[in-house]
């Protein structure tokens, strides 16, 4: 028995048998951003941590499905969920809470120790904390990220249970960028950045465009940029005054030193002055409004 066909076979143009090209590989990108927020992420935590030296190193980025990464471990931790106004982009910041309860205790005037084991619900003292703390995060990863990749990112709500968060709902593919923290005194804990590909290429320094300057065009940036971020100890002289010798080989526990805070504090990088401002509070910390500058 034969069959005729009713119509031509089809036949693929030789457009479609080419070999499509691969993605670019951007995991030396994915590194580079790994290490930028290493010495980025503890600035959001210091306020919390006064004298003790925080910091924080970049573990390996994860890679796989939601349900894999997104899974509860067995630390107690904090998520916070932010989201985009503008592209709908969610990202999950993940913390451990050992490390919200030291701050808690070093905000109430202990050591910064977190009480073990944790307890199973967060106190409302916390509350300040937190919420600080997720806005920290949402202008940390606005600011770094260029162009306008994430405008309008805003914490939209946090839980200790990640499946209540509801996040990533279409998501088929999640990526997570891995923290390890330490500071003076206290546990180590971890910290985790989770969200879909395209958001971590948009927070990505785009290589096309590197590329495509010249070595004058990268000498000149390398020159502007390179110390954008190196650490400078600044002092703010709120007293100075004069005392005899007598007055000071005198003093002794329980003596009172009347004194005014000036109306202009001159605020000082390497003993040069640069700025003044004036005396006041914020969240019930002494801060410094700049009144003028250079």
């Amino acid at each position: 028995m034969k069959f005729t066909a009713v119509r031509a076979l089809g036949a693929h143009c030789p457009e479609l048998l080419k070999h499509r090209m691969k993605p670019a590989d951007r995991s030396e990108d994915y590194r580079r951003l790994n290490r930028r927020l290493s010495t980025l992420l503890p600035s959001i935590f210091a306020p919390f941590y006064g004298d003790a030296d925080i910091s924080a190193r970049a573990k390996d980025m994860e890679n796989g499905e939601p349900d894999d990464l997104l899974t509860i471990g067995d630390a107690p931790m904090m998520h916070f969920l932010l989201k985009t106004t503008v592209s709908s982009a969610e990202i999950l910041v993940s913390m451990d809470q050992v490390a919200i309860f030291e701050m808690v205790d070093r905000a109430f005037g202990g050591d910064g120790k977190a009480p073990s084991p944790v307890p199973s619900k967060i106190p409302r003292s916390a509350e300040m904390i937190l919420e600080r703390l997720e806005h920290g995060f949402a202008d940390l990863l606005s600011r770094i990220a260029p162009g306008n990749a994430l405008m309008g990112l805003v914490p939209l709500k946090r839980e200790t249970d990640v499946t209540m968060l509801r996040g990533f709902y279409d998501a088929d593919h999640l990526r997570k960028a891995n923290f390890t923290f330490s500071a003076f005194g206290g546990q180590p804990w971890s910290l985790s950045l989770t969200m879909e590909p395209d958001t971590l290429d948009a927070i990505c320094e785009d290589d096309t465009t590197a590329q495509r300057k010249t070595k004058s065009d990268l000498s000149k940036d390398a020159a502007e940029h390179a110390f954008e971020e190196v650490p400078f100890e600044a002092s703010a002289t709120l007293i100075d005054m004069r005392m005899p010798i007598s007055r000071l080989s005198g003093l002794k526990p329980g003596d009172v030193i009347p004194v005014s805070v000036a109306r202009s504090v001159p605020l000082a990088v390497g003993g040069k002055v640069i700025a003044h401002g004036s005396v006041g509070e914020v969240d019930d910390r002494v801060a410094l409004k700049i009144t003028s500058a250079f």
